[in-house]
This record gives C-alpha cells, sequence and structure tokens, in this order.
C-alpha cells in the first residue's frame, strides 16, 4: 500500500493512518508519495522512520521563487528556515 496525499507538515495523521491499515487490514505501508513537503527544517526529524517522497518541498519552492525574484521568496524562506539550528 502506498499512501498518496496533498501535503505533509510533521506526519502525524499519517502515521495515524498507518496504524489504522495495519491493525484494520494487517498491511504495511509500503511509503508515502506526497505533493508538497512543508515540513520546516526545524522539524524535519518528525518524520525520520517515514518513506516519504515529495514532488517539491519547501527548499525547492523557495529556490524556484528566488530565481524568478518573486517577493514573497524571502517570507516563504523565513518561514522554512525558522528555528534552524545554527
Amino acid at each position: 500500500v502506498i499512501i498518496i496525499v496533498d501535503v505533509i507538515s510533521n506526519g502525524g495523521t499519517k502515521r495515524q493512518a498507518m496504524a489504522a491499515l495495519k491493525s484494520t487490514f494487517g498491511v504495511e505501508t509500503a511509503g508515502i508519495l506526497v505533493a508538497v513537503n512543508r515540513v520546516r527544517r526545524r522539524d524535519r526529524a518528525s518524520l525520520e522512520g517515514l518513506r516519504l517522497e515529495a514532488l517539491v518541498d519547501l527548499a525547492d519552492l523557495v529556490n524556484f521563487m528566488q530565481q524568478r525574484n518573486v517577493p514573497q521568496a524571502e517570507a516563504l524562506r523565513n518561514f522554512y528556515e525558522e528555528g534552524k539550528d545554527d
């Protein structure tokens, strides 16, 4: 079973879905395919243990926007970088 979702923030609901699939149907989840991984840098540890593939993540979006001089790029970068360890 592969779970396909639009966005992921911290993986909490995906872990719940995986547990429900296992307890209800006895199946293991092979992985998660997500369109947008919007996990902030500081929260990446919350995804540990999940087999996750994203079409795009916040760092990709920031780079794309910066290359095109989109004014909101800085706000998105600040959101992504918030709480990072220096």
